[in-house]
């Protein structure tokens, strides 16, 4: 688990969709959450019952309060070289 912090970046590895299970418990709904390949600026970690939660700088809107399970992005370290991405 990397020790994640505010103002780090995200590179979102998710493959499959997103899907937000409402504060109630009663409704599951799908949004449109970060692209694989998409980086992210950390505005708040939670830790969850589950897991650890991220949410982000650059998701504003109707979905600004939408968190995502950091299981799914990798920490960037500033200079570091990322697979599948050309500089």
């Amino acid at each position: 688990m990397a020790d994640w912090q505010v103002g780090d970046l995200a590179l979102c590895v998710a493959t499959r969709g997103w899907r937000v299970i409402e504060t109630t418990g009663k409704r599951t709904r799908f949004i449109k959450g970060p692209r694989s390949g998409e980086i992210l600026s950390v505005r708040s970690v939670e830790n969850g019952v589950i897991c650890q939660y991220l949410r982000f700088v650059e998701w504003v809107g109707e979905d600004a309060s939408a968190r995502f399970a950091a299981s799914r992005f990798r920490k960037i370290t500033p200079g570091a070289k990322i697979e599948g991405i050309e500089e």
